[in-house]
């Protein structure tokens, strides 16, 4: 469970889940500190939806951070696209905050998509929950890219179990094989552990007692966690995991790493984001595909390098020809820089021409 609340009065409860309050507590400060300086949020207006609660940190970072706090709004899908969301996403294209933070679980794809019919994007685009799964990575694509996202758990954590002595890595493969190719979320990862902190307590304790069992728990701490596949473990006064959410990003390959805390970042923190547009340039269009095929960069990441014949992405997703005898065409999949022939006038009188 995410809530406090769950654990109040309840002595001999322990939780694996941190509170929610923490989802975003890595991830924004690191945000603010490469120069991001407006949010707005976005909460699943579903009726009894947990995530919402998600956000619950934000008004905090904005007070600390000295962050402008630009609007919220509350979604949710009931089948009408314009309403849902066409509406809302036009408003953030006119608010345009830099960091556009989803507390969402079970539209991403429809909310992204939305995203992409007004053609905006904010300079970094987090979701609370969807990135990581199997589900949200067939639904969006290669538009995942560049998506943050917070979670407690990832593949490539570097975390080993004392219980079964697998690392994180290799639970996901394990998982995978038995799942019939269905990636492993923190969802599974956190049930294991469960098991892993039963078996270890009792190791420790020595006894099936509840107060021996509550006794080893409570004492966990930083230096003395239950080491497991899912993290180091240890708990707060009220018996809720102690642990820091992992800020992750989509790589340009797909992949999910982590980029906050940096102590513990596969991958250094893309911002700003490409735009859709830019994106767009690079994987579909003739200049894209000039990029691409003479290796300068195969990434959307704006960039000033340029190809053989002159041509790459500008941030905006048109072409940039440093070719004098070419300019550009197009916008996003459609982008080229086009030859400019010299014309000889031969056509014309010598007389008109002098």
């Amino acid at each position: 469970a995410v809530r406090p609340d769950v654990f109040s009065g309840k002595p001999a409860s322990f939780g694996i889940l941190p509170t929610g309050y923490s989802y975003l507590q890595q991830l924004l400060p690191l945000l603010a500190s490469k120069g991001a300086e407006s949010i707005y949020y976005v909460t699943d207006g579903t009726p009894g939806n947990f995530v919402k609660g998600l956000c619950a940190y934000v008004p905090d970072f904005v007070r600390e951070y000295n962050i402008t706090l630009i609007g919220t709004a509350s979604i949710q899908d009931t089948g009408d696209v314009e309403i849902d969301f066409d509406a809302t996403a036009r408003n953030l294209s006119s608010l345009n905050p830099d960091i556009l933070v989803n507390c969402i679980d079970s539209f991403c794809d429809k909310w992204m998509a939305s995203l992409r019919r007004v053609n905006w994007s904010p300079k970094a685009l987090v979701i609370t929950v969807c990135p990581g799964s199997s589900s949200f990575e067939e639904q969006v694509g290669t538009d995942r890219e560049f998506v943050l996202g917070v979670n407690p758990w990832v593949p490539t954590l570097q975390a080993a179990d004392d219980a079964v002595n697998w690392t994180a890595s290799e639970f996901a493969s394990i998982f995978e094989d038995f799942s019939s190719g269905v990636g492993a979320t923190y969802h599974a990862s956190a049930a294991a552990a469960q098991v892993s902190l039963a078996v270890q307590a009792l190791q420790r304790s020595q006894s099936l007692l509840t107060e021996d069992l509550v006794k080893v728990l409570s004492e966990a701490n930083v230096s003395n966690p239950f080491y497991t596949l899912y993290g180091d473990i240890f708990f707060t006064d009220i018996g809720q995991a102690d642990l820091k959410v992992l800020g992750t990003q989509y790589d340009l390959e797909g992949k999910l790493q982590v980029v906050a805390p940096l102590e513990k970042a596969d991958l250094a923190l893309v911002y700003p984001m490409p735009t859709w547009a830019n994106r767009d340039c690079v994987k579909l269009s003739p200049c894209g595909q000039s990029e691409s095929t003479n290796n300068a960069t195969r990434s959307s990441i704006p960039s000033n390098i340029n190809t053989v014949d002159g041509t790459s992405c500008n941030p905006d997703g048109t072409c940039l020809c440093e070719s004098p005898d070419r300019h550009a065409v197009g916008i996003g999949p459609t982008a080229a820089c086009h030859l400019i022939y010299k014309e000889d006038m031969t056509y014309i009188d010598e007389n008109l021409k002098g």
